[in-house]
């Protein structure tokens, strides 16, 4: 995730997902959906003024992780940019 301040006081995000994640659209469609929808629930959480680009990388998909939705939370608390819940 890269994460750059603007002037604008609004919250941007991107969500690129490229073929070595996977040759098939469908999958890095899906992919894109549930980050965007990550996004859209939280984004009353989210420090204002951020633009944030979410990069998928082709490693995601080879361990066993949690979901996108808990992985981006947790980029997201480590870099300050959201409160943890409690």
């Amino acid at each position: 995730m890269r994460v750059k301040e603007n002037k604008l006081g609004l919250v941007r995000c991107g969500v690129s997902v490229g073929l070595k994640f996977s040759p098939k659209a469908v999958v890095r469609n899906r992919i894109k959906r549930q980050i965007r929808a990550f996004f859209q629930q939280n984004l009353s959480e989210i420090e204002n003024g951020q633009d944030l680009l979410v990069i998928v990388g082709k490693n995601w998909k080879e361990k066993e992780r949690v979901s996108p939705e808990q992985e981006i939370r947790q980029i997201l608390i480590k870099n300050g940019l959201i409160k943890a819940k409690k």
